[in-house]
């Protein structure tokens, strides 16, 4: 009788072991689920950040691309003439000349190989405001 009891009692550890074994197992698949750190509009692509749709459609120099640039490359310290006279961002035919023509805008603001990644020393543009300008580029980026 005896070693009936302490079989029952070893049956009784196991199944406590395994009920514990899969509780664990379930508790760290949920939270492996719910943890990550994705940008939003890489998980949700054509979207921004906000969720709202990236519309690319009616792009133009002074709608869209001078706000761009005058908030991320023609500021005091960068593309603004000063800094680096050899590729000031001021106007559409600066940006032209020294960006579009030279095909460095796309390449650096993509942060592609072989380029220098733009904006220097910030945080990369994200990807609604990139592909705004490259629609620009890829529709003759005109002085609209």
């Amino acid at each position: 009788m005896i070693s009936n009891r302490k079989d029952m009692k070893q049956i009784k550890n196991r199944k406590g072991l395994k009920a514990v074994l899969i509780l664990a197992l379930l508790v760290m698949l949920t939270g492996l689920g719910s943890c990550y750190r994705d940008k939003a509009d890489q998980v949700y692509p054509g979207t921004n950040a906000g969720g709202v749709t990236c519309d690319t459609t009616n792009v133009t120099y002074s709608g869209t691309i001078k706000g761009i640039v005058e908030q991320h490359c023609s500021i005091t310290g960068c593309h603004d003439g000063n800094s680096y006279p050899a590729y000031p961002m001021r106007t559409r035919d600066e940006i032209y000349a020294n960006c579009v023509q030279t095909n460095k805008l796309l390449g650096s603001i993509r942060h592609e190989s072989g380029f220098v990644a733009m904006p220097q020393g910030a945080v990369k543009l994200d990807d609604c405001t990139i592909n705004k300008i490259t629609a620009w580029v890829n529709n003759g980026a005109l002085n609209n």
